[in-house]
C-alpha cells in the first residue's frame, strides 16, 4: 500500500477512544501475578470488536492470556502483534507527583505502566478499531496477543508458544525502543544470598567471644561484588551494541535478629514493639542478579564465579558465612539477525507510517521473544515500540502522539505482511 492510501486509513484512527483505552489500562492494576481485572477489561474490549476471542488459562487462579484474531479472507501470512499485561505499581514519587491513577496533560499521558508496555497493548486495540473502521479485510489472520508474566517467569508466554502461536508466521513485541528496531537485548539470572551470623550483645564484642554480624558480613559481601565486576572477566565482556557486561545489580535487603532485632517490628514502647540495634542480627538476605550478554556464559558458570568471589573473602575473613540460591533463571540474551525478515517488514513499516528511517539497536532489558517465540519456535520476531527507559519515573508517560504512532507502525505492518483482500 502506498503512502497516500496509507494516510486515507490513518484517518480513520480514533485518538479520543485510543485515549481513553490506555487512561483505562493505567487505572486497572496488573502487578505480576494479580493481572485478572486488566485481562477481563482487554477480553472485553477484544468482545466489542468482534474479534475471535481465545482466553488461555495459564495457571488456574490468576488471569488469563488473552488473544483476539481478526480472521483473515485466505491467502496471506499470519503476523501476531504481542505485548504483556503485566507491570510495576507505581512509586511513591508516582504517587507524590499525583499520576499513580493516570492523567492526560499537556498532549502527555502519564501513569504507571505508560513506559512498558501499555502503549503498545492500547496501541493494538487501536490496530484493529483502525482496520474495522477503515472497512479493510486482511488475506492474513492478525493476531493480538495479550500475556500475563513477562516480568518475572514468562509463564505467560510459554503457554502461548505451546499452541504454536497460533499459527504466526511472525511475531511483533511491542517494547519501548523509540520506534528503532531491537537487534539485541539481555536476560536475567536472580539469587538469593543469605549470611549467617551469631546472636551476640555489644558486650561480647570486647570478651572474646565468637561474633560474626550477618548484615556486616553481606556488606563485605556487597563491595566484593563491585570488586568482581571490576576485574573478572566474565563481567567485563565487549557487545558492540550493548558495551560492558554482564552487568550486576544490587535488590533489596534485609537482616536482623528474631524478636527484638526483627527489622519489621515497629519501633516505640508497648506489646509488638520492643525493637532496637544492639542484638547483632543472625541474619541476612541480599536478592541481586545480572544482566546477562549474548556469549556471556551459562547460569552455573555466572553463579560459581559470584561463589568463587565469596569463597575468597570467607578466606579472607572466617565470620563470614553465606549461601546462593538461584530463583530466576531467565539467561537468554539474544540478537536478531540484521538480514530478519522481522527487520525487513519493521524497517519499511516504521519509514512508511512515521517518515524515519529506523537504527537497528540494542536495549538493555528482556523481552518475550527469544525463549518461545524467536528460537523455540523458529519464528522470526523483533521488537519496536514509544519511548525509552521511562518506566518507573516519577514522570512515566507516552505522549498521545506516540500512542497515535504506535497505532501506525503495527497497523502499516500488518497491512503490508498480511496484505489487503480485493
Amino acid at each position: 500500500m502506498n503512502k497516500e492510501d496509507l494516510k486515507k486509513v490513518f484517518a480513520h484512527i480514533d485518538e479520543a477512544k485510543l485515549v481513553n483505552v490506555i487512561l483505562n489500562l493505567i487505572r486497572i492494576p496488573a502487578e505480576t501475578g494479580e493481572e485478572e481485572a486488566r485481562s477481563e477489561y482487554i477480553k472485553s474490549i477484544m468482545q466489542d470488536l468482534d474479534l475471535d476471542v481465545i482466553t488461555q488459562i495459564v495457571e488456574p487462579g490468576r488471569g488469563a492470556n488473552q488473544i483476539g484474531v481478526l480472521k483473515g479472507a485466505g491467502g496471506g501470512k499470519n503476523l501476531m502483534i504481542h505485548a504483556h499485561i503485566d507491570g510495576w505499581p507505581s512509586t511513591r514519587e508516582q504517587e507524590l507527583a499525583g499520576i499513580a491513577d493516570g492523567s492526560l496533560r499537556d498532549g502527555k499521558i502519564y501513569g504507571p505502566g505508560t513506559g512498558d508496555q501499555l502503549a503498545p497493548v492500547a496501541g493494538f486495540w487501536g490496530v484493529m478499531d483502525t482496520l474495522k473502521r477503515a472497512g479493510l479485510r486482511l488475506k492474513g489472520d492478525l493476531i493480538w496477543a495479550q500475556v500475563i508474566d513477562e516480568e518475572m517467569y514468562m509463564t505467560g508466554t510459554k503457554a502461548l508458544a505451546d499452541t504454536d502461536c497460533f499459527g504466526a508466521d511472525m511475531i511483533l513485541i511491542g517494547e519501548p525502543n523509540d520506534f528503532n528496531i531491537g537487534a539485541a537485548h539481555t536476560g536475567i539470572v536472580e539469587m538469593v544470598i543469605e549470611t549467617k551470623g551469631y546472636a551476640g550483645h555489644p558486650s561480647h564484642i570486647n570478651l572474646g567471644f565468637k561474633y560474626a554480624n550477618a548484615v556486616a558480613s553481606m556488606n563485605k559481601i556487597i563491595n566484593k561484588i563491585y570488586e568482581m565486576q571490576e576485574k573478572d572477566p566474565l563481567f567485563n565482556l565487549s557487545h558492540p551494541m550493548l558495551g560492558r557486561g554482564n552487568v550486576p545489580y544490587i535488590g533489596p535487603i534485609i537482616g536482623g535478629f528474631k524478636a527484638v532485632g526483627d527489622p519489621l517490628r515497629p519501633v516505640g514502647p508497648g506489646r509488638g514493639k520492643l525493637a532496637n540495634a544492639y542484638m547483632c542480627p543472625e541474619w541476612c538476605r541480599l536478592r541481586m542478579g545480572v544482566r546477562t550478554f549474548p556469549g556471556g556464559g551459562t547460569t552455573e558458570e555466572i553463579v560459581q564465579t559470584i561463589k568463587k568471589y565469596i569463597a575468597e573473602l570467607s578466606r579472607e575473613d572466617p565470620s563470614v558465612e553465606a549461601t546462593v540460591e538461584v530463583y530466576i533463571d531467565r539467561n537468554l540474551p539474544m540478537e536478531i539477525p540484521e538480514d530478519s525478515p522481522a527487520v525487513e517488514l519493521l524497517r519499511k513499516s516504521i519509514s512508511q507510517a512515521l517518515g524515519k528511517e529506523p537504527e537497528f539497536k540494542a536495549n538493555m532489558y528482556c523481552t518475550d521473544l527469544p525463549p518461545m517465540l524467536g528460537l523455540k519456535r523458529g519464528i522470526p520476531g523483533t521488537w519496536t515500540g514509544p519511548g525509552l527507559a521511562r518506566y518507573l519515573r516519577p514522570d512515566e508517560h507516552v505522549t498521545v502522539q506516540e500512542l497515535v504512532d504506535t497505532v501506525k507502525v503495527f497497523l502499516t505492518a500488518a497491512i503490508e505482511y498480511c496484505d489487503v483482500a480485493e
